[in-house]
């Protein structure tokens, strides 16, 4: 009978440990106002976000609002896992000389790792700008492809 007990606590405990996964509708509306909802809006021109999405586009590290995110996602980004020393050297890099990236964490995002693994993504960090991509990070080989781009 205790068995029962036990296993019923587990399965509960399992279920309230469920991480919660919802997604969040982004759309600019015709007065050029941007909106975001957890109800898909009546509207073709929709971006469909996760929750760890939309909290990357206000992150204190990448210190990015979520318009001037927007703007970045035509720019540079940086495809990073919560443990890639790497990525945290690319980051510290972009940071340092104030370069503008929005970073998108595949441990922490289905839509972002869904993403990644459509554009071929095989090992962090990625870095896409303009229509280059980097694959790694050294100092060297991205301000020698930053560089010959900005030209």
């Amino acid at each position: 009978m205790k068995w029962i007990t036990y296993l019923g606590i587990f399965i509960v405990l399992a279920v309230l440990s469920e991480p919660a996964t919802s997604e969040i509708y982004k759309w600019v509306d015709e007065n050029g106002k941007v909106h975001f909802s957890d109800k898909p809006p009546a509207t073709d021109n929709v971006e469909t976000l996760d929750e760890q999405e939309l909290a990357d586009c206000t992150s204190s590290y990448t210190n990015v609002s979520i318009d001037s995110a927007v703007n970045l996602s035509s720019e540079l980004v940086i495809y990073t896992t919560t443990s890639c020393r790497f990525c945290e050297k690319a980051k510290r890099y972009f940071d340092e000389n104030q370069i503008a990236y929005l970073e998108k964490n595949i441990d922490k995002s289905k839509v972002y790792k869904r993403e990644f693994e459509q554009r071929g993504g095989k090992g962090v960090p990625t870095i896409l700008w303009k229509d280059k991509v980097m694959r790694g990070f050294s100092v060297t080989g991205f301000e020698k492809t930053y560089l010959a781009g900005s030209e």
